[in-house]
């Protein structure tokens, strides 16, 4: 209980520093009107709407505190950052459509939201291929990510901004403890909706089944499923630890968030301030990786602990990586800049 509180304490802190911009904030009258933010007023202070569906406390949800935050610093209060957290402006898909047409010019997201219009990042969740935050952030930031990301901004009009991580992918369960691949088969587990990801858990023999975020928790009360995909970070600030038992670290795969600007706005910003956001955005993504993600996940794991669940390692992979190699191949064969960030992630070591 000590420990638990601890928790809620520590990340009420973190956040308390970090917080300048009104997280979780609903629109204002101003902004309800015109949420794609304003400039050119008297003393020449542009307004940036940011919307995410990041929970309060999650490690993404820290990175954006502290790019809101310094921002608006070191612009003098030239640029005013004005987030709103939590889905208070919509979920993933919602704000994917807003920041492509212009209604909200800057968002963070899970990077699977894009698979929807694009699927030249999702090989950035190909299974067990970025199975530790050492590969992943050396992966985000290598000239074969940029080159992907270069022809997203193209193709969808974003300027991407950086990126973040709320923690790897594992698998939870109920009943039964994962030890082997044979443990998975007919075990129905919730994945969240993302073509690779379902092939992933299908090829590993669960049954795939798709159910709302917010309706986890009741669907493994219940037994309507039996277990999920998920990272310790949301099993923790869901209260998943109520409901399942086991958490297997097997690193499945990262789950990164990606922050990006409507293209024709971010066109619109001087090079002065264009410069100033991406250097800050910059550092947010190490800070990010450095601070913000192994110090939320250490809590959450004790959080889980406590709550009684057993944590488990696979040690050897073979027998899953082998009932998903294929996936390695379909995905390079589609595009020559997929295949180039493959062979780069898998050489990684």
């Amino acid at each position: 209980m000590k420990r638990t509180c601890s928790l809620i304490l520590a990340t009420a802190m973190l956040l308390t520093t970090l917080t300048a911009c009104g997280s979780g904030s609903t629109p204002s009258a101003s902004s309800a009107s015109s949420l794609a933010g304003s400039s050119g007023a008297a003393d020449d202070v542009i307004t940036i709407v940011y919307a995410t569906p990041e929970a309060s406390g999650m490690p993404t949800d820290t990175m954006s505190q502290y790019v809101a935050k310094k921002i608006q610093e070191r612009s003098n209060g030239h640029i005013v950052v004005e987030l709103h957290n939590a889905g208070t402006l919509g979920g993933d898909t919602e704000l994917v459509s807003q920041v492509m047409d212009g209604t909200i010019p800057l968002v963070g997201l899970s990077i699977s939201a894009l698979s929807q219009y694009t699927d030249l990042l999702e090989c950035t969740q190909l299974p067990f291929l970025l199975n530790n935050y050492e590969k992943e952030k050396a992966a985000l930031d290598s000239d074969e990510f940029a080159a992907l990301i270069s022809e997203v901004e193209t193709s969808l009009n974003l300027k991407f901004l950086g990126s973040a991580e709320n923690g790897m992918r594992h698998f939870a369960t109920k009943d039964k403890q994962i030890t082997q691949l044979e443990d998975l088969k007919g075990l129905k587990l919730r994945t969240m909706t993302s073509n690779i990801i379902q092939d992933t858990v299908s090829r590993l023999g669960a049954n795939v089944t798709t159910v709302a975020y917010n309706e986890v928790f009741t669907s493994l009360q219940n037994g309507v499923i039996d277990g999920e995909e998920i990272n310790v970070t949301s099993a923790a600030m869901q209260k998943h630890y109520e409901v399942v038992k086991y958490f297997t670290e097997i690193g499945l795969y990262p789950f990164p968030a990606v922050y990006v600007m409507n293209g024709d706005y971010w066109n619109k910003l001087s090079a002065e301030d264009q410069e100033l956001i991406s250097q800050v955005f910059a550092e947010g993504h190490d800070k990010a990786f450095e601070e913000f993600l192994p110090k939320t996940e250490a809590l959450c794991k004790l959080t889980c602990e406590e709550g009684g669940v057993t944590f488990n390692t696979i040690e050897d992979l073979t027998p899953f990586q082998d009932k998903v190699a294929d996936l390695y191949s379909d995905y390079s064969a589609r595009n020559e800049k997929i295949a180039a960030f493959v062979e780069m992630a898998q050489n990684l070591g």
